[in-house]
């Protein structure tokens, strides 16, 4: 663990707010992919081709739900998750969703994470020398 030369070394609170602050700043840059970028996503990989149910939105919060859950998961249950956003679909609605404009859509939003975190947290790591491009 690095302890900079000018915090107290074992002062709690001051780690707290640190914390705070990182967990603020990533909430904030997941946010922003999981609503902002994924619906632009959505347009740009084909996926979305015009709002009827879905949006890349409500598309990636409801795969990323479902992955969330232990064990296997069943298309009816991503049904359930997408109606957690407000999404009225049926399982195979989301089945025939699979396909490699799907895989190239969560790369895209796989990107947009790491860049959004990175350019939010990098003044943490002044020394390091490393854009995000």
């Amino acid at each position: 663990m690095l302890i900079w030369h000018h915090r107290k070394r074992n002062d709690p609170t001051s780690q707290r707010s640190r914390n705070g602050k990182q967990c603020n700043t990533i909430g904030k840059a997941i946010q922003s992919v999981l609503q902002v970028h994924a619906n632009r996503a959505g347009v740009s990989t084909g996926l979305i081709k015009r709002v009827r149910e879905f949006t890349g939105a409500t598309f990636a919060q409801t795969m990323i739900l479902g992955q969330m859950q232990e064990g296997e998961i069943a298309m009816s249950d991503l049904a359930s998750f997408a109606r957690q956003v407000g999404v009225n679909v049926s399982a195979q609605a989301i089945d025939k969703r699979f396909n490699k404009k799907t895989a190239t859509f969560f790369q895209e939003l796989l990107n947009a994470s790491f860049t959004q975190v990175w350019q939010r947290i990098q003044w943490q790591f002044p020394y390091w020398n490393v854009s995000a491009k």
